[in-house]
């Protein structure tokens, strides 16, 4: 089907990084799906028969069965609205998501779905359309994120995605109660179905940090190994930067010994590593540990210094 394949066509070149390009193809499936340009093959001219002929077969080809049109048409608004986020249009980006969100509320197709499948599928919309509002920044923009990722739990109260990005969320804006809440309910789950749900070590990551905010740094250790992510990553540059988080944490005023000899020691352990390699390896998911983690000394910091002044 041809809107299929420009839909698989908008989804390899966002990939790629030609943002521009994917959204040409996602504007051309999307022009399919709603059938525009009906009478397009009548204006081509006399001269245009083999073009005319080309057009229709195409038209043809991309008539789809309506339950399969409105899974292809959000799985298009996704990339469409993200290609317009990578290119720099925000408020297009925001509309299409928000579209896409109409789209399931109205559309009479998504009716007749099963209401845990259209609760997920809500959920994974909700998740990008935070993302968005996260990464674009600002405190209302922020609140926004966390609104509307409460607002999906209520459609999906069990989806992991939701309960993930809303933990993260209350870590990096120090709101200790959403991320306990959250971190709660996800261990309420069980340790096997979330083990076969989080292939990636979202929860375990995020476990870490919430005993590295409370100082618990033995155990905050103890879950970031247990992390799929980290356990892959057993490198130099890995290494130097969990160093670089331990660091922070010991450099806080709040920090105890038991936090700076934990600093030293990671230090000491990726300092060796440097000596016996030369080059530095990847490692760019333990760089975003200490990343995110920075975010939230900086919080704790400042915290400390308003309750100093106080």
């Amino acid at each position: 089907m041809y809107v299929i394949a420009e839909a698989n066509l908008g989804r390899i070149r966002l990939a790629s990084g030609d943002a521009a390009g994917a959204l040409s193809a996602f504007e051309t499936a999307l022009a399919l799906l709603e059938g525009a340009g009906d009478g397009e093959a009548e204006e081509d001219g006399e001269g245009e028969a083999e073009v005319t002929a080309d057009h229709a077969n195409a038209k043809k080809e991309s008539v789809l069965p309506s339950w399969k049109q409105s899974r292809v048409g959000l799985q298009v608004q996704f990339g469409f609205s993200m290609a317009h986020f990578i290119l720099g249009q925000h408020d297009e980006a925001l509309a299409a998501f928000e579209w896409a969100l109409s789209t399931l509320e109205t559309a009479e197709e998504w009716k007749t779905m099963p209401e845990l499948e259209l609760g997920a599928v809500r959920a994974h919309v909700s998740i990008l359309l935070a993302r968005v509002l996260w990464t674009l920044g600002g405190h209302d923009r922020e609140e926004a994120a966390k609104a509307q990722l409460l607002d999906s739990i209520a459609d999906a109260p069990q989806n992991l995605g939701v309960m993930v990005s809303l933990a993260a969320a209350g870590a990096v804006t120090g709101d200790a109660d959403l991320m306990d809440t959250a971190l709660s309910d996800i261990t309420n789950l069980g340790r096997v179905q979330v083990q076969a749900l989080d292939g990636e070590g979202h929860v375990d990551f995020l476990i870490s940090m919430e005993h590295f905010i409370a100082g618990r740094t033995k155990d905050g250790l103890v879950a970031l190994r247990d992390s799929t992510r980290t356990k892959e990553l057993t490198t130099t540059k890995a290494q130097l930067a969990l160093a670089e988080a331990l660091l922070r944490i010991a450099s806080l005023p709040s920090a105890t010994e038991s936090q700076r000899e934990s600093g030293r020691q990671a230090t000491e352990r990726a300092l060796i590593l440097v000596q016996e390699r030369a080059a530095f390896e990847s490692g760019e998911m333990l760089g975003s540990v200490a990343r995110l983690l920075g975010v939230l000394y900086s919080i704790e910091a400042a915290s400390s210094s308003t309750s100093s002044a106080a």
